[in-house]
């Protein structure tokens, strides 16, 4: 009985490769030992299934933020050279960079009122 509490001990911290003495007697400690040796081969088939999907998981992730920076690389290859960060106007607006103020055929000067 103890063994069988030390191998549930250690099937419980996720080690699958645990000795079981095997008992096929009929008595109570007999079924308990063969409970154990199923309850530890189907634990050790559900890690073996789940490690992949685990490492698909974590790769999903890592592509998903690759893809954030490659976004954001390519946004700012398009776009950033057209906006230059400048100081705010006295009345607290941004300015326009002079690339984007051409982009949008704004003239390059504003008007005085």
């Amino acid at each position: 009985m103890n063994e069988t509490v030390g191998a549930l001990n250690e099937l419980s911290k996720g080690h699958f490769d645990i000795q079981v003495a095997e008992d096929n007697s009929d008595t109570e400690i007999g079924r308990l030992n063969q409970t154990l040796v199923e309850f530890r081969e189907k634990l050790k088939e559900t890690e073996e299934l789940r490690a992949p999907q685990i490492g698909a998981e974590r790769q999903a992730e890592i592509d998903r933020r690759n893809a954030v920076v490659r976004f954001a690389d390519e946004f700012d290859a398009a776009v950033g050279s057209s906006l230059e960060p400048c100081s705010p106007r006295s009345d607290g607006r941004p300015r326009l960079s002079l690339n984007f103020r051409r982009a949008l055929k704004l003239p390059l000067r504003a008007a005085s009122v």
